[in-house]
């Protein structure tokens, strides 16, 4: 089934995708590793594994965290400048000498239109950040659940 803007979703997917990859990935590398051993009850985990989940994977967590706070950083300093950036678009299509003639709602709609056509790729920028973000805190808050299910044993 073909959805609505799928190639551009597929896209937006992959650039998110490319961004965990360069900042995160390696950090989360043994995450799902370990948790699957933690699991495993064809072979236990280990006393050594167990060492890492509860001491490797909190230091891990931190440097994930630092470079998340990064990621929000630069989502809060896109959204401001893409707000910015609409006035300044909103304030420049307004006097088009094209609208003569026309009524403040057809020239409100007019410049609306064109506005969200120019700042569509700037918008996106913040979806990625966003759907960036979400994945982030659920890989997060499962490497927590997996510390504090560690320290059980």
């Amino acid at each position: 089934m073909d959805l609505p803007y799928s190639e551009k979703l597929d896209e937006i997917c992959a650039v998110r995708d490319e961004l965990y990859e360069e900042i995160f990935a390696e950090l989360f590398s043994r995450v799902t590793e370990l948790y699957q051993r933690f699991k495993s009850e064809v072979r236990p985990i280990t006393d050594e594994e167990l060492e890492t989940i509860l001491t490797e994977l909190p230091l891990r967590l931190f440097t994930v965290s630092e470079r998340l706070a990064d990621i929000r950083m630069r989502m809060s300093v896109t959204k401001l400048e893409n707000k910015h950036k609409r006035i300044a678009l909103i304030q420049t299509y307004s006097i088009e000498p094209e609208y003569e003639g026309l009524s403040q709602t057809a020239v409100r709609e007019l410049v609306s239109t064109r506005v969200d056509d120019e700042m569509r790729d700037d918008e996106i920028a913040v979806m990625v950040y966003s759907s960036l973000i979400d994945r982030i805190e659920g890989e997060l808050s499962f490497s927590r659940e997996l510390i504090m299910g560690s320290k059980k044993l």
